[in-house]
């Protein structure tokens, strides 16, 4: 995931600067005039959307018209501005940012309004985030005393919290790894009938899961069984058949790929993994047949089913 950033790159010649350092280092201002090249890295802030920051995205064709305008060179919006003309090369310019997807050429415009704005904060040494990546893991046995040995909820609750805040802290609100915290912190609230918190939190996962890995990534289709089984557990049964069809989706675009490309243990693995699903599945709708028509079971799909448990 593009998060950091640095102002020079070590070359077998010599330091040289970074495109947006060269730059910054040319459109000095009240805000820049502090910054100094180096080699310490520093987090992106991202801002998303160009409505939400200083950037106006203009189209080529938008871009031409503009041309013609009277006055134009001297007068138009783009007089005193930092412009970057940049290009769609499909996925190998596409890069994973906290905030969703985005092209090389708006990665480096995030990049220089957050060199405008002052520079980005500077990332942690390793040495720090491996001592809190240990503390963590402390955390994380004694969770699983509090549920094993006693059951206590209560213990368990802050010790999710407190690792959450940690995984925030240190990799970023949007990382992957603080929506498997908040999946874990969710199905918490499940065991202890606190339905409300557990689905505002597997949907948070999910927004994050989606933004950052896709919407067909395994991670989702993960978070999206939770949220069917919280649907489940209170009786909304469209909605869990809902979220479980869309996850079954994701699995069968998987499995298209595995059986594609994968090895014969990969496969393997695979299918033993999708068995479960199906099993789940399959419950799920039988649950749901006696009040639910829009199930595989009331509609007498029990076939298809049978099949995909075999496969």
């Amino acid at each position: 995931m593009t998060r950091r950033y640095s102002r020079l790159i070590k070359t077998t010649n010599d330091a040289l600067p970074s495109f947006s350092w060269a730059i910054i280092d040319r459109v000095r201002t009240a805000k820049t005039a502090g910054l100094a090249p180096s080699y310490e890295k520093c987090f992106v802030r991202y801002t998303g959307l160009a409505e939400k920051s200083q950037r106006t995205n203009l189209h080529a064709s938008a871009l031409l018209e503009l041309s013609k305008a009277e006055g134009w060179p001297g007068n138009n919006p783009l007089k005193g501005k930092i412009v970057l003309l940049g290009g769609t090369y499909g996925d190998d310019d596409l890069h994973y940012t906290p905030v969703g997807r985005m092209y090389g050429v708006q990665v480096i415009a995030q990049l220089l309004e957050t060199e405008l704005q002052g520079g980005g904060d500077k990332a942690r040494s390793p040495l720090t985030i491996i001592l809190l990546e240990l503390f963590e893991c402390v955390l994380v046995i004694l969770l699983f005393h509090a549920y094993d040995d006693e059951n206590d909820y209560t213990r368990a609750e802050p010790l999710l919290q407190r690792t959450l805040a940690i995984r925030e802290q240190v990799l970023g609100p949007e990382h992957p790894d603080v929506a498997r915290v908040l999946n874990n912190l969710a199905a918490l609230y499940v065991s202890r009938g606190d339905y409300a918190r557990a689905e505002f939190l597997f949907q948070r996962a999910l927004a994050i899961q989606e933004r950052v890995l896709g919407p067909e990534h395994r991670d989702v289709e993960l978070t999206l069984r939770n949220l069917a089984s919280l649907y489940e557990a209170k009786n909304d049964w469209d909605q869990a058949i809902l979220l479980e069809t869309r996850a079954n989706e994701i699995t069968e675009k998987s499995l298209a790929l595995v059986l594609t490309t994968g090895s014969e243990t990969q496969k393997r693995l695979y299918m033993a993994t999708l068995s479960g699903e199906t099993k789940a599945t399959i419950s799920l709708h039988l649950q749901a047949a006696p009040n639910n028509t829009g199930s595989a079971a009331s509609r007498g799909d029990h076939h298809f089913a049978a099949e995909r448990a075999h496969a």
